[in-house]
């Protein structure tokens, strides 16, 4: 598991649990959400480009959010959680085959 904790967003808690690291098929995130909000998930390569987008709505309390990663080719990866409050949450996860 990695998690990472960064800038406060008033709707996520800065907490990021990306599980298990490294990931074969789905990549799990674990978030406290102190408030609803609209949350965009996203997961760039190193090089900054943008292989994966999800936006939803998230409600209070403790929430999981499952990204289909299988078909990505093996390698480090950034996954950023981005709620209405544009305060972003980022956290990195190895894909292996």
């Amino acid at each position: 598991t990695f998690s990472i904790r960064e800038n406060i967003s008033a709707f996520v808690n800065n907490v990021l649990l990306i599980y298990p690291n490294p990931v074969t098929d789905q990549a799990r995130l674990s978030l406290e959400v102190k408030k609803t909000s609209g949350l965009t998930v996203m997961i760039t390569d190193l090089s900054g480009r943008t292989i994966y987008r999800q936006e939803s709505q998230i409600f209070k309390g403790p929430q999981e959010i499952t990204i289909p990663v299988g078909e990505l080719p093996a390698g480090l990866y950034q996954v950023l959680l981005i709620p209405d409050d544009k305060v972003m949450i980022s956290g990195k996860f190895l894909k292996s085959n």
